[in-house]
């Protein structure tokens, strides 16, 4: 292997590493927030109620929940 090559491949390592690492968080974000969304309506659908209470509770806890999990992560960048 050429040295050009080797340092092509140092470079691009970063960058395939802050993908994945985000592409991982924006994975999370969105199960969270399918999971206790669905959830809460499915458990509204299930006690009948008139107003969907749980599935908006559902949303705000995901919505606390992401804000939660990006303040971990900026605070953990090392940049």
């Amino acid at each position: 292997m050429q040295p050009n090559q080797h340092q092509n491949r140092q470079q691009k390592k970063p960058l395939l590493n802050s993908y994945a690492k985000f592409s991982a968080i924006a994975f999370q974000m969105v199960i969270l927030f399918a999971g206790l969304a669905l959830g809460g309506n499915h458990l509204d659908n299930y006690w009948e109620f008139n107003f969907p209470f749980l599935t908006l509770s559902g949303v705000l806890l995901a919505m606390i929940a992401m804000v939660v999990i990006l303040l971990k992560v900026i605070n953990n960048n090392p940049e």
